[in-house]
């Protein structure tokens, strides 16, 4: 018997999704993010988006590929209606749309697309700079300089209130 990954609920040994809360599970023999080198001269973030399918909904999920295999969500689509085992097809209005708003949102913070050629139509890969914030904020995200606040523009004097 396995866990699951998200919940930790009883699953059977090979499960790609938990039962219980619908979460896709990874393991042996099990579909994988790509294991992708990375050059220190070209140091960079590699990200795939994947689909994941629930019980009636579906979503589009990215994931962050570091150079050592390991990967880590990083954001995710719209839900969209489509329960079938297969993927939904490119020409699907609703895929299309929750793919196109996650792809949006990765471009927006900085991830860049690589390559067209994708099998399947939705299994984009894009590539960012490692020192770019990240997509969905939190822990890892690098600190920056802090946005100033009333009395902290260059010049105020704030001690003479």
């Amino acid at each position: 018997m396995a866990a699951c990954v998200n919940c930790g609920a009883n699953l059977s040994k090979n499960a790609r999704f938990c039962s219980d809360c619908g979460a896709p599970q990874r393991g042996p023999g099990m579909l994988q993010p790509p294991t992708l080198a990375v050059a220190p001269e070209d140091a960079a973030e590699v990200c795939a988006i994947d689909w994941w399918r629930g019980y009636i909904r579906s979503e589009f999920y990215a994931v962050v590929i570091d150079a050592g295999g390991g990967h880590g969500e990083i954001g995710r689509s719209p839900s969209f209606s489509w329960w079938k085992a297969k993927p939904p097809p490119a020409g699907h209005a609703g895929a299309r749309a929750a793919h196109d708003a996650l792809v949006a949102k990765l471009v927006e913070a900085g991830w860049k697309t690589v390559g067209s050629n994708w099998h399947p139509w939705y299994a984009v890969r894009l590539r960012r700079p490692t020192m770019l914030r990240a997509l969905a904020g939190g822990p890892d995200e690098p600190v920056g300089k802090p946005e100033p606040g009333p009395g902290t523009e260059p010049g105020s004097d704030t001690a003479s209130s």
